[in-house]
């Protein structure tokens, strides 16, 4: 039987390299976010996995109104600690049989997962185009992250979260279908 974790072990997986393949000089990059340079972006990849983490252990916690940096000098380092720590909480005894606590909700632990795997999934598409790196995604993965965009997008798009749905060009990838579908220029 698969664990919890495998729902966000390609996404962990990918995400790692691609921080490791950010160069230096592109840290300050726009990304699709508009309001996020690509060193805010994964700081957000970095806060958000920590809150999620802290959530599914039962831990209380408070969403900030800036994320404060969690990178430091080593994003990669940051990326995985968080990620390790988020795939042990969520893999941990009783937690997918409990309602997790997050700032903006509180929701059954599996929905809760499927937002953090879709979150991450956008994202990493985000810092690909950001950084000019390649994110191929296999098609079960993004029909998942579909699954969650159709149940929430269209109630978040207030212009930050997310902006209104745009054309995908003709035989776009089924995930830059789902980035148009989140209001990312393909």
């Amino acid at each position: 039987m698969a664990s919890p974790a495998d729902q966000i072990s390609y996404q962990a997986g990918a995400l790692h390299d691609l921080v490791a393949g950010v160069q230096a000089d592109q840290w300050a990059n726009p990304t699709p976010c508009a309001k996020w340079s690509v060193r805010d972006l994964v700081n957000h990849l970095v806060g958000g996995g920590t809150i999620f983490a802290a959530s599914f252990r039962g831990e209380s916690v408070e969403m900030e109104s800036a994320t404060p940096d969690m990178l430091g000098d080593d994003a990669t380092s940051a990326w995985d600690g968080v990620i390790a720590s988020f795939e042990t909480a969520v893999s941990a005894p009783g937690a997918m049989d409990r309602e997790v606590v997050l700032p903006f909700a509180t929701l059954p632990a599996q929905v809760a997962l499927d937002i953090a795997s879709f979150d991450l999934l956008v994202h990493a598409w985000d810092l690909a185009r950001a950084t000019g790196q390649s994110f191929d995604p296999p098609d079960n993965v993004v029909t998942a992250g579909r699954q969650v965009a159709d149940t929430m997008v269209d109630g978040l798009r207030d212009g930050d979260t997310f902006t209104d749905a745009v054309d995908a060009p003709a035989g776009a990838s089924l995930m830059d279908q789902l980035a148009a579908f989140c209001g990312r220029t393909v």
